[in-house]
């Protein structure tokens, strides 16, 4: 038995663990042409035939958790397996977290979270531990790893290794959230994120306005006055206007600059006798702007002006309709009227009957919540929902890159850059701009696979209606995937500087594997670079490609290292050499396309170049001849400094 046979036996057997009926003929079949005759890696063909059978029996390819990652290198929604130092522990400062600390290692650091209901054993301070299968999450942008009753929790003694001291401002914001929340604090006093105890006086309550909240109102003191909210779990007894209230374990919170009180059910509520204190006024001024489940709900109000915690009242056509995530989701969508777009969600315990898609509705108290810094309608069991039977139309608001923030938008763009995909899921990735910014965006692959899939094309302009706009580590970034996407023929876009393009200048130091004469795939809107084996990451096997040239490397100025991208026009500046001279060295030289790529490296390699474009993802794109220069110095200088360091006396070895 070849190791051929093996590995086809290998992949039918972890079809076969997952549910599926492989044939391993045909697996095996598929392995010797792709080794033999495409001369592909054993393990890189191991890899793609047990994806590609995976796809044919529609089998859920899952992560592994048990990949051991470095701290730096975990993203949200990560499950892995970390290993460091616990370098502080501190309580959990709410009834349903165990305990709260900060893990280290030689990477970086992260808070981590043990829920009470793990059950999991406290972490001691300075021990070493390995941590299978946490969950990696965000909080107001913080990174954090949630420790859950799946987690497994090993210690690894005798470990002595130097960890990052990453960990202190992590530490320091851990310390102002999690102050003695047993001290009687004045209401003007609170700050977001603090555990906190207050005494005032209810002067407003209403209904919650969200199935989540059974009750909010306006607390106040004489310092000044805060509105509160009670979460429905919680199960606490509703307060009661014009009484005097202790509160203890609650949560000072903030958005978009306006302070609340959050009751949970760690919060202990005393009622107690009229202090006769007065109140500050603040509290007649804020009961004006209260929002309630029943104040101005029958009011029909524009999409664009929804805001996190209202209820509201809209009127709009259903855009698009998008596969359900959930099973308590009954439907999940974009819906739109004159001023903009939302996305919404019916969930399956509101009994609604399914929106049809580019049908008028109104839609009566749906409540707006915020997911991932987006806002989101929300259909519940209260939610009246009407079709509207006149024809209207609708003209979607086309929106400047510039001004976009997460949520839903139409853009007007040009396809400036196609990058290569870094994940099996995705169909296409890359640049597009318009006259204001540059913006990276993502197409998914079709979870249908007989469903059409639309690709964008370098230097074509697209009208995009109904793009998920969406947000991380402070960047946005274009969601294409469900978006009507139509091509504009002969149109063209003049690109804006966005004001945040990057120069440096310093030596290039590195210069990677896939720079030099490469070949990209010819498939229509693919453009994507192509394995030796002239694979395509999406297309597979390719008998036909086209050339380019490109360098990804490193310039370091001396202070910082900057990873780059030079495509063709640029390279052929700072190298001197064209696309048909690199053709023609490569086809005649017998290191083909590695000759190329030497002499890149004979011309560049400890050069100064200058060089601008965007950043993207941490890489700067230098995409023509403008954007990068050479670094010259006059000679009769450059020997005067020499003769200048040689001459002065060092010291003795």
């Amino acid at each position: 038995m070849d190791s051929i046979t093996k590995t086809a036996e290998r992949i039918s057997k972890t079809i076969e663990e997952r549910g599926g009926k492989p044939e391993t003929e045909k697996i095996e079949a598929k392995l010797r042409l792709l080794i033999n005759e495409f001369l592909i890696p054993e393990e890189d063909a191991e890899r793609q035939v047990t994806n590609e059978v995976m796809r044919e029996q529609q089998i859920t390819v899952q992560r592994e958790a048990e990949e051991k990652k470095q701290i730096a290198e975990l993203q949200p929604n990560d499950w892995a397996t970390i290993e460091g130092k616990v370098v502080m522990v501190s309580a959990g400062g709410n009834s349903s977290i165990a305990q709260r600390g900060i893990i280290a290692d030689e990477s970086g650091a992260v808070e981590f979270v043990i829920w009470d209901k793990a059950q999991l054993t406290p972490l001691e301070e300075n021990a070493w531990y390995r941590i299978e299968s946490c969950v990696a999450d965000t909080f107001r942008d913080n990174l954090n790893v949630k420790l859950h009753s799946g987690t497994k929790i090993v210690p690894v003694p005798g470990m002595s290794r130097i960890v990052s001291q990453d960990w202190h401002p992590i530490a320091e914001k851990m310390a102002a959230s999690s102050g003695d929340s047993s001290e009687l604090r004045t209401i003007a006093s609170l700050n977001p994120d603090e555990w906190v105890t207050i005494e005032g006086k209810v002067t407003k309550t209403s209904e919650g306005g969200n199935p989540k909240i059974s009750q909010r109102g306006i607390i106040a003191d004489a310092t000044d006055a805060i509105e509160f909210v009670i979460w429905s779990k919680s199960e606490l007894p509703p307060l009661e206007e014009g009484n005097w209230y202790r509160i203890e374990s609650a949560v000072a919170d903030s958005y978009k600059e306006k302070m609340s009180l959050k009751l949970h059910s760690g919060t202990k509520i005393t009622p107690i006798s009229d202090t006769d204190k007065s109140i500050s006024p603040a509290a007649d001024e804020m009961a004006v702007t209260l929002k309630t489940g029943s104040d101005s709900t029958d009011e029909v109000s524009e999409i664009a002006s929804a805001k996190p915690d209202d209820w509201v009242t809209i009127e709009g056509k259903i855009v698009a309709l998008q596969p359900s995530p959930s099973p308590s989701i009954a439907q999940k969508g974009i819906i739109a009227d004159g001023s903009g777009a939302i996305e919404f969600v019916v969930w399956e315990k509101a009994g609604a009957e399914p929106l049809e898609e580019h049908k008028w509705y109104k839609i009566e108290r749906a409540t707006i919540s915020e997911f991932r810094s987006a806002p989101s309608m929300n259909v519940h069991s209260g939610t009246t929902i009407t079709p509207i039977t006149e024809d209207r139309s609708l003209m979607p608001v086309i929106a400047p890159l510039a001004d976009l923030t997460p949520g839903v938008a139409c853009v007007r763009v040009k396809m400036l850059t196609n990058w290569e995909v870094r994940s099996d899921r995705m169909l296409q990735s890359g640049l597009v701009g318009d006259e204001t910014d540059r913006m990276k965006f993502v197409i998914w692959k079709n979870r249908d696979e007989s469903a059409d899939e639309t690709t964008l094309e370098e230097d074509k302009v697209y009208s995009i209606y109904y793009a998920g706009v969406e947000e991380y580590n402070e960047r946005y970034s274009l969601n294409l995937s469900g978006a009507t996407i139509l091509e504009e023929e002969g149109e063209d876009i003049e690109i804006g500087s966005d004001g945040r393009d990057e120069t440096i200048t310093g030596a290039v130091v590195h210069m990677s594997a896939g720079s030099g004469l490469i070949k990209r795939c010819r498939v229509e809107g693919c453009n994507r670079a192509l394995s030796r084996q002239n694979f395509c990451s999406v297309h597979e096997m390719q008998q036909e490609f086209r050339y380019d040239l490109r360098i990804t490397g490193v310039v370091d100025d001396g202070i910082t290292a900057k990873n780059i991208i030079m495509q063709r026009d640029a390279v052929e500046k700072v190298t001197g050499l064209t696309l048909e001279k690199a053709v023609e060295i490569a086809e005649n030289s017998p290191l083909g396309p590695d000759d190329v790529f030497m002499q890149f490296q004979d011309r560049l390699m400890g050069r100064y170049i200058t060089c601008s474009g965007p950043d993207i993802d941490g890489t700067l794109l230098v995409r023509d001849a403008e954007s990068v220069n050479l670094v010259t110095y006059d000679q009769g200088e450059h020997v005067l400094l020499i003769n200048r360091a040689e001459g002065q006396k060092g010291g003795e070895f």
